[in-house]
């Protein structure tokens, strides 16, 4: 009997700090957004401590600066697909430690969004989200080297796009040396941050499009010498593209830009060549863009931006 009472206890306390929780969440975060993430969880095969941590966890997220309606997505998907309430709160605290660190968070909100959509292991969500919220840490500092050597992004957009390219070329496994070596040779041409991320941005899509990395930066490096404009790069880009689409084997097509880039006829790639989207530039991380998708389950976005195109392994 006494066992008996102390489950009732128990039960009805949990109720309670579930209908607390609940009220100081909505408002808190203004009620209405907040609302279809209390409904989700309220409606969820979940116990009454489940549902009050997870309740918890996102109302502490946006309080925190983590967009509601990000939140409600990541909330609804991992409920929908069975997942438990730990591994849900896992997926909100992962972007809620970028926005911690002053971090770009979109890109990290997109990578989550997209797991629990393609039906990525839970795992291997976490796994490349964290992972991808270290690169972001590392390309801010390297974004810092770059601005300090005389370099200046004009606006904090900027700064924010810059880190999200070079994470995205750090997961492209292109040298952080590298990287910065780039960003020096842009500060001693006087070139503007924008024409920075650019050149980071082109290195990554000729490596995800599989241009050997020794190839991809000695033409950028080029570039860079030669004063190329961002509309230059993308030209570069959206060359390679066509030519891949051509079945033109990558080896002529390094030597063919190489031997443009020597002859100043660069911008005669550009005819004949229409504007849509390239494939070879996914992940929202480049100009232009924001980091939409992850390892093994984004389509590559429009010209300028940056994937997460490679496969989860």
């Amino acid at each position: 009997m006494k066992m008996s009472a102390s489950r009732t206890f128990l039960l009805v306390l949990m109720t309670v700090s579930f209908v607390m929780i609940s009220r100081a969440s909505m408002a808190g975060t203004g009620g209405k957004d907040f609302e279809e993430i209390k409904v989700s969880i309220e409606k969820a095969p979940l116990s009454q401590e489940e549902k009050a941590g997870l309740l918890k966890r996102a109302s502490d997220a946006v309080n925190a600066g983590l967009p509601s309606a990000d939140v409600a997505v990541i909330v609804k998907r991992g409920l929908a697909r069975g997942m438990e309430s730990k591994t849900i709160e896992e997926f909100i605290a992962i972007p809620a430690s970028a926005r911690e660190r002053n971090l770009p968070v979109r890109p990290v909100l997109d990578r989550v969004q997209q797991g629990l959509s393609k039906g990525v292991p839970p795992e291997k969500i976490s796994a490349f989200s964290r992972r991808l919220v270290e690169k972001l840490a590392m390309a801010e500092k390297i974004v810092y080297r770059i601005e300090k050597s005389g370099i200046k992004a004009d606006k904090r957009s900027y700064r924010e796009e810059g880190t999200q390219t070079v994470a995205r070329a750090l997961e492209r496994a292109i040298p952080e040396d590298t990287i910065t070596k780039m960003g020096l040779k842009a500060a001693r041409k006087r070139a503007s941050f924008t024409t920075f991320n650019a050149s980071i941005n082109t290195m990554a899509t000729f490596v995800e499009m599989g241009m050997p990395l020794e190839r991809a930066s000695k033409l950028i490096d080029k570039a860079i010498d030669k004063g190329y404009s961002e509309k230059e790069m993308l030209i570069m880009e959206r060359g390679m593209a066509h030519e891949m689409k051509d079945g033109m084997k990558m080896e002529d097509i390094v030597n063919g830009m190489d031997s443009m880039m020597n002859n100043g006829t660069m911008g005669s790639w550009s005819k004949g060549m229409g504007g849509g989207p390239m494939q070879g530039s996914g992940f929202g991380m480049g100009s232009g863009s924001t980091f939409h998708t992850m390892p093994g389950m984004g389509t590559h976005h429009g010209a300028g931006g940056g994937g997460m195109g490679t496969p989860c392994r």
